[in-house]
């Protein structure tokens, strides 16, 4: 469950509000359409099952009781990577501190500002996705030879550059529970994350990963700083997945 509403209304309908701000504030008769059936369709259902406790926070605020709604955490599989990192990183052209973001290029992501962040230092800065801000970002990153777009990828390539990297980040506004962070943490490389959403229920400071301030430029270096490779890592296996859903379905 996300707010899909709140998403439709940002990428088609002009609103610049942040999703929690969304919630509370009151827009267009066809956007209080739309939530209105929102709400009432979620109320329908016997069960909703969440991927994270912030996403049922925020559907218990459509009136949907906390009794109705179970917590399960996206299934990650990561297969074998059969390259080694340096392979990788000697096929791919990457050298020196890699960091890299993995997502939709849309507004939410906040990849601009990491654009202007990485633009200033010696990392080399790797972006994988698509999406409606591409073609902006891509000539604002055109001056930084630091600065590499891959357009949309394989998934099996993305884990290849989350091995080759040594950082993963996200910088986003709002995350019900970040895919990305969860395979990289998976496959072993360091992660920092804006502290928003579901975000923090992955990236636990000193042990997963690191949190920082979203469009913080002295709480990302901090972060970046402090960041070691991930531990004591959650089960995010597909037995453990279909095993919580199935005792849902068979209440």
């Amino acid at each position: 469950v996300g707010d899909n509403v709140w998403e439709i209304s940002q990428d088609i309908l002009g609103v610049t509000d942040g999703v929690l701000d969304f919630q509370k504030n009151r827009y267009s008769f066809r956007i209080e359409l739309m939530r209105k059936i929102e709400y009432w369709t979620v109320k329908q259902y016997d069960s909703v099952i969440t991927p994270s406790h912030y996403l049922s926070t925020l559907i218990q605020g459509w009136g949907t009781p906390l009794k109705k709604i179970t917590v399960i955490y996206n299934a990650v599989d990561i297969p074998p990577i059969k390259y080694s990192k340096e392979s990788i990183r000697k096929r791919e052209g990457i050298s020196g501190n890699a960091v890299l973001t993995v997502g939709r290029i849309i507004p939410v992501k906040g990849i601009e500002f990491l654009i202007d962040f990485f633009s200033k230092r010696n990392e080399q800065f790797i972006i994988i996705g698509d999406g409606n801000l591409l073609e902006k970002l891509k000539k604002k990153a055109a001056p930084f030879k630091n600065i590499h777009f891959k357009g949309r990828l394989p998934r099996e390539k993305v884990y290849e550059f989350m091995k080759a990297s040594d950082c993963v980040i996200l910088n986003s506004e709002i995350e019900g529970l970040p895919f990305a962070l969860i395979e990289a943490i998976l496959i072993g490389t360091k992660v920092v994350g804006s502290n928003v959403g579901g975000i923090p229920e992955v990236v636990i400071p000193g042990i997963t990963g690191e949190l920082f301030k979203r469009n913080n430029a002295k709480s990302l270096n901090s972060a970046l700083k402090k960041v070691k490779s991930p531990s004591n890592v959650k089960d995010f296996s597909i037995v453990k997945n279909i095993n919580k859903t199935c005792e849902v379905l068979l209440k």
